[in-house]
């Protein structure tokens, strides 16, 4: 249909073109336009929705243009960068009332199945090749996902990634303007890595633009945090980035350059204690602090099972749902026969000054406990899998470890305070034991089911059976002559109300 309509299209003699602010909608019209930008927007799970671009006319005049899912295989290679096309039969439509692009723009173009486009070879004097709204640091209000802004600074303070509730990976940062106003910034999944690859290959102080980032207050701060359609444009010909280091001077890291920067260091760790960092955490300061803090584990959370069960056909970290008996993708909207388990550990724990709740991910509970979560669930009871904790992880209570938490993972719950662990230090058996301490940053090895942390779309293979070690770093219990624990807690579905935690003795088995 399309290759019909582009062969009516380049046959056309008298075509009337309009400019963008001319565009009406629901009227039909030609239009000349630019490609300024494209990319590919996602759900956060990582289901694909639509290639998107920034077009620009002749009189400069700049206008967001979307291809859904369904037909963006017949623009994508067409449509390149920098390039000017004929564009027709498309759609006029209202824009986005959540997450616009371009914020004071009624209208989008939506590009259809009939839609025909035709590269141009007009002269380009007019159109704006790299056009950015970026907004100054100092101007920068919450957009409360309304609309997107872009942002222009200098890279400092990055910090190292960190796994998130979702199981996301975020990478934390500082912007910094030419008149040294510093703004935190959030990358979320892949482009945390993108930046800290672009920022080791240059050279002096690494300014780029940010578009189309959310601006929100965290700590009563105002900070922004990265969409599916943010880019990292560090491009050095871009003349809004020639100029701002021009503003900025010399592009070099001197001694005195970097002396007289505000520098917060996201990378230094101290020792500390639990009501130290929860005293800065309340606070919302800024500055992101990375504190050791030794302590002892009192009892193993359960919000709803201490794993949970994501999809292995795509990437997403989402927990599958049951539909008609079985389990279910929402994110690749499909049937997963095979389930992969993850970890999701949420520990009450105390030193002496404070208490609070350490939740873990994945490949940071593995550390800990030496074993994936699916050789922990294989050998359990399966009919009393939901409130009896294997004991490796029963083992883990009563004993001490050393944590590496950072200010910025702090969550105020109802009823009690947590952190995200960032790293496994060390680890500590129990006084009576005569045990000693387990050094987790040497030479430990934690058995990791293939292909945990990359999921490959495969359908009709059964997944490879996990290697099936139990945590070394504890003591293994007489569960046969004792009576065993259940531990259970009574959760509701809200992350935010408090967990009340019960245990319930029974006969041994």
């Amino acid at each position: 249909m399309a290759t019909n309509t582009s062969t009516h299209f380049t046959n056309a003699k008298d075509i009337s073109y309009v400019y963008l602010d001319q565009l009406q909608e629901g009227k039909d019209a030609h239009v000349r336009v630019m490609i300024c930008r494209k990319w590919d927007t996602n759900t956060i799970y990582g289901k694909y929705i639509s290639s998107d671009f920034i077009v620009c006319d002749q009189r400069g005049n700049i206008m967001q243009c979307t291809a859904k899912s369904n037909v963006a295989h017949c623009f994508i290679n067409k449509l390149q960068e920098g390039c000017v096309y004929s564009i027709g039969m498309f759609s006029v439509i209202p824009n986005k009332n959540e997450y616009r692009i371009l914020k004071d723009n009624q209208l989008m173009l939506e590009l259809q199945g009939s839609t025909y486009v035709r590269k141009d070879t007009i002269d380009v004097a007019g159109f704006i090749r790299h056009p950015f709204q970026c907004v100054e640091f100092e101007n920068l209000t919450p957009t409360f996902k309304e609309y997107l802004v872009d942002v222009i600074g200098y890279v400092t303070n990055v910090g190292e990634p960190s796994p998130q509730k979702t199981g996301a990976k975020t990478l934390d940062l500082f912007l910094t303007n030419q008149r040294g106003r510093k703004i935190r910034a959030t990358l979320w999944g892949s482009l945390g890595d993108d930046l800290v690859q672009k920022k080791s290959n240059s050279c002096g102080l690494y300014a780029i633009i940010l578009t189309s980032v959310i601006v929100k207050n965290y700590n009563n701060e105002v900070s922004i945090s990265s969409t599916t359609s943010t880019l990292i444009i560090d491009d050095a010909e871009i003349p809004t980035l020639k100029e701002f280091k021009s503003m900025i001077g010399d592009v070099e890291v001197s001694e005195d350059v970097q002396h007289n920067l505000p520098v917060v260091q996201l990378g230094a760790v101290k020792e500390g204690t639990l009501d130290e960092l929860l005293q800065l955490a309340r606070k919302g300061k800024t500055d992101v602090v990375t504190f050791r803090c030794k302590v002892k584990i009192q009892n193993i959370r359960t919000k709803n099972g201490w794993y949970y069960l994501s999809c292995s056909i795509c990437k997403c970290k989402k927990a599958v749902s049951r539909q008609s008996g079985n389990f279910w993708c929402d994110s690749c909207e499909k049937t997963v026969d095979f389930p992969r388990t993850r970890f999701r550990l949420q520990m009450d724990v105390t030193d002496e000054t404070a208490q609070a709740v350490i939740v873990m991910f994945d490949e940071t509970a593995e550390k800990l406990v030496n074993a994936t979560a699916q050789s922990l669930l294989d050998d359990m009871n399966q009919d009393s899998w939901t409130s009896v904790l294997p004991i490796a992880l029963a083992n883990l209570i009563g004993t001490t470890h050393t944590f590496e938490l950072r200010s910025n993972t702090y969550y105020q719950h109802t009823g009690y305070e947590s952190f995200n662990c960032n790293k496994v230090c060390s680890a500590i058996l129990p006084a009576d034991e005569g045990a000693l301490p387990i050094e987790l940053d040497q030479d430990v090895t934690t058995p990791v089911e293939d292909g945990f942390t990359e999921t490959t779309e495969c359908e009709d293979s059964s997944p490879t059976p996990p290697k099936r070690k139990h945590s070394v770093n504890t003591p293994a219990k007489d569960f046969e002559h004792k009576k065993r624990r259940k531990f259970i807690v009574e959760s509701s579905q809200s992350e935010d109300e408090n967990n009340e935690i019960s245990t319930e003795e029974v006969d041994k088995q």
